[in-house]
């Protein structure tokens, strides 16, 4: 199985009832043919619930990113 990692960030102005229901069938997409066909085009079995604290890492690379740019 691969995993592909790819984040779906709401912003804080989204209903949490919408959000809510795009991230229940967002979980779903491996139960039915078109939605293993969207997930194919991320080259992804399933959707996996993510929180904050995974964003760590990513944050740390685009602070370190901003970091090299400034160094020109």
């Amino acid at each position: 199985m691969v995993f592909r990692l790819v984040e779906g960030i709401f912003i804080k102005k989204v209903p949490s009832e919408f959000r809510e229901r795009v991230i229940s069938e967002a979980l779903k997409l491996n139960n039915n043919p078109r939605g293993q066909q969207l997930l194919e085009l991320f080259k992804s079995d399933k959707v996996l619930r993510s929180t904050l604290d995974d964003l760590v890492s990513t944050k740390r690379l685009y602070s370190e990113y901003k970091k090299l740019g400034k160094k020109k």
